[in-house]
């Protein structure tokens, strides 16, 4: 059996969350705010991880220009990805988590 494929070394001081934003989106009603909250509820706290870096990948422009600004504000990073290519934002992710 092969060994198992270690993560680039960068990554050993913490923990990087890619969010496809398209293809999961802010839920209706909730805010960009809460929603980066949410997700760092779930993902960090039952972990004990520390966060590297936070980032939401997808056609920005397509965002309501208030739920772009509450992400920012969040301290989310946003990767703009505007292509017809149905695989655009995962690729755009890929080359993110190998940096």
């Amino acid at each position: 059996m092969a060994p198992p494929i270690q993560p680039p070394s960068s990554t050993k001081g913490g923990c990087m969350i890619a969010w496809d934003i398209e293809n999961c989106p802010i839920p209706t009603g909730m805010t960009g705010a809460e929603a980066v909250r949410r997700v760092k509820d779930k993902i960090l706290r039952p972990t004990n991880l520390q966060l590297r870096d936070f980032i939401a990948v997808g056609d920005v422009e397509k965002l309501d220009r208030t739920k772009r600004s509450e992400l920012q504000a969040s301290g989310l990073t946003m990767i703009d990805c505007a292509s017809t290519k149905k695989s655009a934002a995962d690729i755009a992710i890929m080359l993110e988590i190998w940096k």
